[in-house]
């Protein structure tokens, strides 16, 4: 068994040695400090380059968006041109059928009209051959 006196000599023995322990912890937690400001350094300056690039890049899909925009809008024009393109086309097409219809009407009454003038001309030859042979 130990006596207190012991016990006292044993703590004045490794008091020089718990300085120097505990100089070295310091020491060692000094250098964890300094490794933890310059990781947070580190992690600072990457967050900034990263928050660089995301600005960056929504500046560059911001003008996209807008460009998408603005071709949606001018989609939308030429649709609506397209339409009324579409509608003066059936238009044309409606008036070029009734044209020729029409002319197909006139060609017919032309013809109806040229059978008749060639009869009459056939009449009208042989009645003056009958005057002139009769004379």
């Amino acid at each position: 068994m130990t006596t207190l006196g012991e016990t006292q000599k044993d703590v004045a023995k490794s008091k020089p040695a718990n300085a120097f322990v505990i100089s070295e912890e310091l020491e060692t937690l000094r250098t964890a400090v300094l490794q933890e400001k310059n990781l947070n350094e580190c992690m600072k300056t990457e967050l900034a380059t990263h928050i660089e690039t995301e600005n960056k890049l929504l500046a560059e899909l911001n003008e996209r968006k807008e460009d998408y925009v603005r071709m949606v809008h001018e989609y939308s024009k030429k649709d609506e041109e397209c339409e009324d393109l579409k509608k003066k086309l059936t238009y044309r097409e409606e008036e070029a059928n009734y044209y020729q219809n029409r002319a197909c009407d006139l060609a017919l009454e032309y013809n109806g009209l040229l059978d008749t003038y060639q009869r009459v001309r056939v009449q009208t030859t042989r009645t003056a051959l009958i005057t002139r042979v009769s004379c």
